[in-house]
C-alpha cells in the first residue's frame, strides 16, 4: 500500500514517535512546517516522493533529528545549512535538480538565503585549507632546516679540504 497525497500536517500530533520513514510513496505537496513540533524524532525519510517547494528550515531546530533523506523529490531553493543540517550528508538531497547548495550545487541566480550557514562539507573545506597551510609551514620549516645542515656540512667540508691542502703543501 503506497500513501497519496500531501503529508498531512496531522503528523505532528505523534510527538512519541522516534522513525518516519514515508519514502517510496506518492506523497506530493510541500514538507508540512509543523513536523518540527515532534521533539523526539531522529529518523525522517521522505525520499523519492513527488514533494516539491523548499525545505523548511524549521527542521533545523530539531535536535534529536539525527538522519534524514530528502532525496529524489522535487525539492527546489537553498538547503538550510544551520543546526541539524550542518551535519547531514549531500546524499541526503540527491536528485532534486533544483535544490542547490553553495558548497555542493551552485545556486542559480535569485536564489538565496541570509541565514544559510556552511555546511559541514564547507567547514571541511575551512578545515582543509588550514591543513593545507600547516603543511606548508612544515614543509618551509623542514626545508629551511636541511638547508641550514647542508650549508654547515659544506663549511665544514671546505674547511676540512683547505686544512689538507695546506697540510701537503708543508710536506714538499
Amino acid at each position: 500500500m503506497r500513501f497519496v497525497g500531501p503529508i498531512a500536517p496531522e503528523i505532528s500530533q505523534c510527538k512519541l514517535l522516534t522513525f518516519i520513514d514515508l519514502s517510496r510513496n506518492e506523497l506530493a505537496g510541500e514538507i508540512s512546517k509543523e513536523i518540527t513540533g515532534m521533539r523526539i524524532l531522529n529518523y525522517l525519510n521522505l525520499s523519492r516522493n513527488h514533494l516539491v517547494g523548499s525545505i523548511p528550515s524549521s527542521i533545523s531546530t530539531m535536535q534529536s533529528l539525527t538522519s534524514v533523506d530528502f532525496s529524489y523529490n522535487n525539492l527546489s531553493g537553498l538547503v538550510p545549512g544551520t543546526g541539524q543540517f550542518s551535519y547531514f550528508n549531500y546524499t541526503s538531497f540527491l536528485g532534486n535538480l533544483d535544490l542547490c547548495d553553495p558548497y555542493l550545487v551552485p545556486c542559480k541566480d535569485g536564489v538565496t538565503n541570509d541565514t544559510h550557514q556552511p555546511h559541514v562539507k564547507g567547514s571541511l573545506t575551512a578545515s582543509l585549507k588550514l591543513l593545507l597551510v600547516i603543511g606548508l609551514l612544515l614543509c618551509s620549516i623542514i626545508f629551511t632546516v636541511a638547508a641550514i645542515i647542508k650549508a654547515r656540512s659544506l663549511k665544514k667540508a671546505s674547511k676540512s679540504r683547505a686544512w689538507k691542502l695546506t697540510d701537503r703543501k708543508e710536506d714538499h
